[in-house]
């Protein structure tokens, strides 16, 4: 299914935005505690994504098709890509903080009741 000049948009909306939207809500007493270290994270990446991602466009290791993206650019890149990457950033910040809180409650956790905390319950 093609979505035209929005595809990249509304493919981070089903498989980014609305996880960390649920996530942010089920668990923002616990990812305010660490606003800090995410804002670094963000900091830290930015610089490195914005080389990798242009300098990669400009030797053609990879392309971004401009009929599926809005047509706004950050040098060579699409600003979907750039949009994507802090995404994708927040969204494994979030949960890696999350299963460490609950590691630290208790150590024995295994995995899927990780996940289990996380996602399903209530």
């Amino acid at each position: 299914m093609s979505f035209g000049q929005l595809s990249y948009f509304v493919y981070m909306a089903i498989f980014c935005w609305i996880p960390i939207a649920l996530i942010w809500a089920r668990h923002r007493n616990i990812l305010r505690k660490y606003k800090h270290p995410i804002r670094n994270l963000i900091i830290l990446t930015l610089p490195i994504y914005l080389l990798w991602d242009n300098l990669s466009v400009y030797f053609r290791a990879w392309t971004y098709s401009p009929e599926k993206a809005v047509g706004i650019y950050l040098f060579f890149s699409p600003i979907e890509s750039l949009i994507f990457t802090l995404s994708v950033d927040l969204a494994v910040a979030f949960i890696t903080i999350i299963m460490y809180e609950q590691y630290k409650k208790n150590r024995n956790i295994t995995f899927l009741k990780l996940f289990y905390y996380i996602i399903l319950r209530k």
